[in-house]
């Protein structure tokens, strides 16, 4: 395929997926039996005021169960390394009838409500929403059987009353049943839109080379260079070593560049839905679900991406759960990969990290977000179940700016531990930008988004 055709379509994708992600929140919106009134923000998270800054943590024990009854003593918060006093704490349901008002509360644009009982009815639980997205650009066969396996159980057993759900996926392949709801037929019939549709970055000449093989060479691995440049000079009688090497660095940075673009289509869509996602009140659970990517630091920004979408989903209240949709790998190289003989060892040795590598980005974007991930394991429904568990309650933490911060577009880091209960482990977002740089994704929400 020429690498123009390649760009392109890839770019019409990104767009088109972010379209997608948009209209399955808007068709929430406007499905609300109680719509917002006109000019009332919905209640972010994690956002930057001028009163207070909040974030959502969750407390568990050795065994893995939410800890009750904590106080706002116990915690201790630090913005970039400095403590700071929590101003606002309290235990959140998520889901609930009770939730919107105590975010607002929390962040000081609406006045707590009075201790009095209402005489009136209680009102039902919202239902929580939940979203899968589905990096379809990474993905082999038993991934996708295992992946419609988990989110058809979810729609038949896990949905709770007056939950809503929506599958999106990075290619956009689901189209107009990319939507927010609790209709269980037209989610069956968004899964089965999802079909075998990866973008594989390969490498035509000979010995084959891999994209992580790729990586390592244009970032200086020794014993996987030597190895290519061996092959390459054996191939070609005549050639130079420097010429050789130089015809290996290209081959490298070519495949680095066709990886980069499908990857970045992918943190694209996701970034397009959680910016869209953050438009809903209360907290919203995003199920990432991958074969797993590379990233890289030296020939592109994905990392950089990445920070951008933790600080997205912080300001929106979106904690992440990665799922390894190859469950237990053993080896990325098996029977039908294109291999060449390597009685040396040198690429044996030096792959030994790939399987953790395409996890980083997956473990970075759960982590930072307050979520876990799942991986090694052919059972993906246990992580599945514990985290509509785990993120069903909360408590909510709330503290003063800095005044720089309001006029700052800085990535701070966010830390929270329980003093004195080093048994009880805590989590929590990682960080978030003072002030959101202006980016395309942002841009084109703006443009779409229907006057109220």
């Amino acid at each position: 395929m020429p690498p123009t055709f390649f760009i392109i379509k890839l770019a019409k994708l990104a767009a088109i997926t972010c379209l997608l992600v948009s209209l399955l929140v808007w068709s929430r919106q406007g499905n609300s039996q109680t719509p917002e009134p006109k000019g009332q923000d919905q209640p972010d998270v994690l956002r930057v005021y001028t009163e207070l800054v909040q974030t959502d943590v969750m407390v568990f024990d050795r065994q893995g169960n939410f800890v009750n009854g904590m106080k706002r003593e116990d915690f201790e918060l630090r913005i970039d390394g400095k403590l700071r006093p929590i101003e606002f704490f309290e235990k959140v349901t998520a889901g609930s009838g009770s939730e919107e008002s105590q975010i607002a509360a929390a962040r000081g644009s609406a006045p707590r409500a009075n201790n009095k009982v209402s005489a009136g009815p209680v009102p039902l639980d919202r239902g929580r929403p939940i979203f899968f997205y589905v990096d379809d650009l990474h993905l082999d066969l038993p991934s996708l059987g295992a992946i419609r396996k988990l989110i058809t159980r979810f729609i038949d057993r896990e949905m709770g009353q007056n939950d809503e759900a929506a599958i999106a996926s990075a290619n956009g392949q689901i189209g107009f049943l990319q939507q927010l709801t609790d209709n269980k037929t037209v989610l069956h019939a968004a899964l089965e839109r999802l079909k075998l549709r990866p973008y594989s970055v390969r490498d035509l000449e000979r010995p084959a080379m891999t994209e992580y093989q790729a990586l390592q060479i244009t970032h200086g691995d020794h014993e996987t260079s030597s190895y290519f440049i061996d092959e390459t000079l054996r191939a070609n009688p005549g050639m130079t070593p420097d010429s050789a090497a130089a015809q290996v660095d290209m081959r490298a940075r070519t495949l680095i560049q066709q990886g980069a673009y499908v990857t970045t289509n992918t943190l694209t869509g996701l970034e397009g839905l959680i910016r869209s996602a953050s438009k809903l009140p209360g907290r919203k659970l995003v199920f990432f679900i991958s074969g797993g990517f590379l990233l890289d630091d030296l020939n592109s920004d994905s990392r950089y991406r990445l920070q951008k979408i933790t600080s997205a989903a912080a300001r929106g209240g979106i904690v992440i759960y990665s799922l390894d949709a190859r469950g237990l790998v053993a080896s990325l190289t098996d029977a039908s990969s294109d291999s060449q003989a390597d009685p040396s060892g040198r690429l044996l040795r030096a792959g030994m990290g790939e399987l953790s590598a395409t996890q980083d980005a997956m473990h970075a974007l759960a982590a930072d977000t307050g979520g876990k991930a799942t991986f090694n394991t052919n059972a993906l429904e246990p992580g599945l179940t514990r985290a509509l568990k785990e993120t069903s309650v909360y408590y909510l933490l709330a503290w003063k700016p800095e005044e720089q911060t309001h006029h700052a577009s800085k990535f701070r880091r966010l830390e929270v531990k329980v003093v004195s209960k080093p048994n009880l482990s805590v989590q929590v977002r990682r960080g978030f930008f003072d002030r959101e740089p202006e980016t395309s994704t942002t841009k084109v929400t703006k443009e779409k988004t229907p006057k109220t």
